[in-house]
């Protein structure tokens, strides 16, 4: 992740962050009870300031809100409370259970009729230990997720046929619902696979809109790598059939080779779009030329053990996509050529991915109101198998995992509060799967709970079967205020 942000913290959540340390003796349950507690705190002080309409007794967080909205500004927030149980023990993670929080406040306003400012602070934190220290610079390079951190923070110029931001900013590019090869932009935190996210890059983004295409630029300065499972985290996978084969019983992981920020190594992303080219259908293509954020692996054996090095390697990518509709069907699709620039670290391939939505709406049943159905097969060919008979280990062979699968998602709506949904992966060469279903229902307009239960299954060689150990129960509280 990437922020603007330094050290000009506001008091009380520098107060929050430092909390999060832990004192002799107590357990990580306690400490995690605590920190949930003060959270639950400013969230209903922020909640109730916003909701205070006696301006003449104003508390200072409700004059500070209050002074938002006279300025037409926004304060919003959300507050999520995990829980995570795994069914089995594996051999480089003892942690059955975790408990997770993560704080976000959204501020939004204007300067002025034409400029815009988005500024969204983050706390979170874990009983395992996966959030660490408060971001102090424009980009994240540390392994670890930040205690307090910036999700976005960027100011925005729009005009009548374009707008220009500069800042820290999420992207989302491409068609598919499960699955977007042309969505690069952003690199990824995968300390928790499951439940894998974006992370916001400080970029210059100008969108130009003419009555027949939308043009996207995006430049990206400075490069950060995605977030990865450290060799002590359930999610790097099953690492028995290396450590046998190697006859080593450990798995040392060197410093990563991160590229230098130059002006060889900015990274450019290109999106121009149509809806009206050709009628019914949403067109576009797009081009990115940048570093490889989650990166290749080097292996090197010294004496009787593995050492694992990340490289970053250059490369660019040809994309397209469209979506169109037949009667009650969204009919989508999307592909990308990637080219690894003069290495032998990666392959050059093409991904894809093909789908339909449909929506059931006239549900022959008084207790299901809705059914949202999406159904898509993505894979993947190699033109150019680079990475064979030398030091590395592709990106193919552990973070592109849909060379031949099926991705399927059924919500099932039993009202506008409660909704089953039940999202399935299924990779026909490995034979594994993951299954993930489940409940969400909205008590009130501001609290929703989630739970249910993952699946994972296949044997320890496919992709997703080195995670067959990390079966799982999970309960989720949002907070909206």
């Amino acid at each position: 992740m990437r922020t603007w942000y330094n050290t000009d913290v506001p008091r009380g959540m520098r107060d929050l962050a430092d909390a999060v340390g832990a004192r002799p003796g107590h357990s990580s349950f306690y400490r995690y009870c605590r920190h949930v507690v003060a959270l639950l705190a400013t969230a209903v002080t922020i909640s109730t300031a916003a909701d205070a309409q006696e301006p003449d007794s104003e508390l200072p967080e409700q004059s500070f809100k209050n002074s938002l909205n006279r300025a037409g500004e926004k304060l919003n927030g959300d507050l999520k409370l995990s829980y995570f149980y795994h069914r089995n023990n594996v051999e480089q993670d003892h942690d059955r259970q975790r408990f997770e929080y993560d704080l976000q406040l959204d501020i939004a306003g204007f300067v002025g009729e034409n400029m815009r400012y988005v500024f969204t602070p983050q706390l979170r934190g874990d009983s395992v230990g996966w959030s660490q220290g408060a971001i102090d610079g424009i980009t994240e390079e540390q392994p670890d997720r930040y205690i307090l951190n910036l999700h976005e923070a960027y100011m925005m110029v729009a005009a009548d046929t374009y707008d220009l931001s500069i800042g820290k900013r999420m992207y989302a590019w491409g068609t598919g619902d499960g699955y977007n090869p042309t969505d690069n932009i952003n690199p990824r935190d995968a300390i928790d696979v499951p439940t894998i996210e974006k992370i916001g890059v400080p970029s210059i983004n100008l969108n130009i809109d003419t009555a027949a295409f939308s043009t996207k630029i995006v430049i990206v300065p400075w490069f950060t790598p995605s977030r990865v499972p450290s060799k002590d985290n359930r999610w790097i996978g099953d690492l028995s059939e290396a450590q046998r084969d190697f006859g080593t019983t450990d798995l040392n992981v060197g410093p990563r080779n991160l590229p230098a920020n130059t002006v060889e190594n900015v990274q450019v992303a290109l999106r121009v779009a149509t809806s009206t080219l050709v009628e019914g259908w949403d067109l576009s293509l797009t081009y990115f030329d940048g570093v490889e954020s989650i990166g290749v692996l080097r292996g090197a054996v010294l004496g009787q053990d593995i050492f694992v090095f990340r490289e970053f390697p250059k490369y660019r990518e040809f994309g397209f996509d469209f979506s169109t509709t037949l009667n009650k069907l969204e009919i989508h699709g999307e592909a990308a050529a990637h080219f690894t620039d003069g290495s032998a670290m990666d392959d050059d391939y093409v991904e894809y991915v093909v789908g339909i939505n449909c929506v059931f709406d006239d549900v022959p049943s008084d207790l299901i109101q809705e059914i949202i159905s999406v159904v898509e097969y993505a894979g993947e060919s190699v033109f150019d198998r680079k990475v064979q008979g030398n030091a590395f280990s592709g990106s193919g062979e552990y973070i592109r995992p849909f060379k031949n699968s099926l991705i399927l998602s059924n919500t099932f709506s039993f009202s506008y509060d409660t909704k089953i949904e039940v999202p399935v992966i299924f990779n026909f060469g490995d034979e594994d799967f993951i299954v993930r279903p489940q409940l969400s229902h909205r008590i009130s307009d501001q609290v929703k709970l989630e739970t249910g239960i993952l699946v994972v299954g296949g044997g320890k060689d496919g992709f997703l079967g080195r995670w067959r150990k990390n079966d799982r129960i999970f309960l989720m509280l949002n907070y909206a205020f």
